[in-house]
């Protein structure tokens, strides 16, 4: 008997791992308002005829962190573009082998970002790479955030795929908008 979404997501563990995509959200939020005070600071700045330096660079490297850290919330609450025209147009079994497929391939390709992401901020780490911004970073600490995001991105796409093998029901299925498959969980 195949479990329904709303009781797996009762679970413990599926609703701390939803607990942890919604703090990367918030988190990406957090890296957006940042974005906004810093470039905020480099008009004001600008005005008193202040230079303020570093600020394209740090506002670069706060948005990746908003990019990356907003993967696993917007997958989970379908907050992503997904073109379900094709989809929608095939009998429920069809659907759901093509939903599963397309989740096993994404989780393989998310993990081995994660991977070589992890890589890039290792081997930046181990070298000592600097930016050659006007502000001098240890690379690896922008790039883990990367990491984060990508291993967090990873981890939604398997266990988007974990439950979708259990309950046996396609990731947003017929005639739900991505909205009310979120409503759901």
């Amino acid at each position: 008997m195949a479990l329904s979404r709303p009781a797996l997501s009762g679970l413990a563990l599926s609703r701390l791992l939803d607990r942890i995509y919604d703090a990367a959200g918030v988190l990406a939020g957090v890296a957006m308002i940042a974005i906004v005070l810093i470039i905020l600071a480099q008009v004001g700045a600008r005005l008193i005829a202040y230079p303020l330096r570093g600020g394209a660079q740090f506002a670069g490297y706060a948005m990746a962190a908003a990019t990356f850290l907003a993967l696993p919330h917007a997958f989970r609450r379908h907050a992503h573009i997904r073109i379900t025209i094709l989809l929608q147009a095939l009998p429920d079994r069809a659907r759901l082998v093509l939903d599963v497929m397309g989740l096993t391939v994404a989780t393989v390709i998310g993990f081995w970002f994660a991977w070589w992401s992890y890589d890039l901020a290792y081997i930046s780490w181990e070298i000592g790479e600097i930016s050659q911004g006007d502000v001098a970073v240890a690379m690896w600490i922008p790039q883990i955030v990367m990491v984060v995001g990508g291993a967090l991105f990873a981890l939604s796409l398997l266990h988007t795929l974990i439950e979708t093998l259990v309950t046996g029901r396609p990731f947003v299925p017929e005639g739900e908008t991505g909205l009310d498959a979120a409503a759901d969980r």
